[in-house]
C-alpha cells in the first residue's frame, strides 16, 4: 500500500516489505495464475479505510471507464493494439 504499492516484487531480505498500511492509502494487487501453460493477472485497487478520497475516487472512475470502453469494443478481429488506442 502507499508510496511503494507499484513498486514491482517491493521488499526483499536488505529492505523488507514492513511498512504498516495507513489511513488514507490505497492496496494495490497484483494477482496471477497460471493453468497448463495459460496465464492471466488481474490487478485492483481498493482503500484501507474503505473510502475513496475524492482524488482517489476520480482515478478509480477514469481507469473504470477505460476498462469499460475495452470491454464494450473487444471482439473477435480487433487488436490487441487497438484496444490500447481507445
Amino acid at each position: 500500500s502507499g508510496p511503494n504499492a507499484a513498486v514491482l516484487h517491493y521488499g526483499h531480505a536488505g529492505a523488507p516489505n514492513d511498512r504498516e498500511m495507513q489511513d488514507g492509502d490505497l492496496v494495490l494487487n497484483d494477482m496471477g495464475a497460471e493453468y497448463y501453460c495459460y496465464a492471466s493477472d488481474i490487478t485492483c485497487s481498493f482503500p484501507v479505510n474503505g473510502k475513496f478520497s475524492a482524488e482517489q475516487r476520480a482515478l478509480y472512475e477514469t481507469v473504470l471507464r477505460a476498462k469499460n470502453e475495452v470491454v464494450a469494443s473487444i471482439r473477435p478481429g480487433v487488436s490487441w493494439v487497438a484496444m490500447h488506442e481507445l
